[in-house]
């Protein structure tokens, strides 16, 4: 059984729970990235491409990243969302939904700039490696702080 499927059935439960979870979709944390608002967004479905998903799952997908996206935005020092889907790690279709902070733009220009331009991938990838954890006890206070926060926003805005 893949990760996430794992996750959808509790077999691994992530940072925090589950934040949002419907017929459709779920939304969770990142496992293994102590950046606070990384979150995975996932169909509840086993499909391994966008071309797969149907258009009720597309539709959702799309709702609650927009959702969580306005509500990242409204946090201190987030300037952005990056919303992307890579597929290496797991074969289950998902977007990772990834917060630019503004202490993410400090680091040398090697690490995060072309040209003197923020390169987002460079960005993204830098971040990820410098951040990762291997084990799910390691995350810290502001993610499980951050998981309760969206979760309560999402369930106070669809009332």
């Amino acid at each position: 059984m893949c990760l996430t499927c794992q996750i959808i059935n509790e077999g691994i439960i992530p940072p925090g729970g589950i934040v949002y979870k419907d017929e459709l979709i779920i939304l969770h944390h990142c496992l293994d990235i102590n950046i606070a608002g990384y979150f995975i967004l996932s169909p509840i479905r086993h499909v391994e491409s966008i071309e797969q998903l149907n258009q009720n799952e597309l539709f959702q997908l799309a709702q609650i990243s927009k959702r969580i996206t306005e509500f990242l935005i409204c946090e201190s020092d987030i300037d952005r969302v990056y919303i992307l889907s890579l597929g290496e790690e797991t074969s289950h279709f998902h977007f990772h939904l990834f917060p630019r902070y503004n202490w993410m733009l400090k680091f040398p220009d090697e690490n995060i700039r072309i040209n003197r331009k923020i390169d987002g991938a460079k960005l993204f990838s830098f971040i990820r490696n410098r951040y990762k954890t291997d084990k799910q006890e390691q995350h810290e206070s502001k993610i499980l702080a951050m998981t309760t926060h969206i979760r309560e926003k999402i369930m106070t805005s669809s009332e």
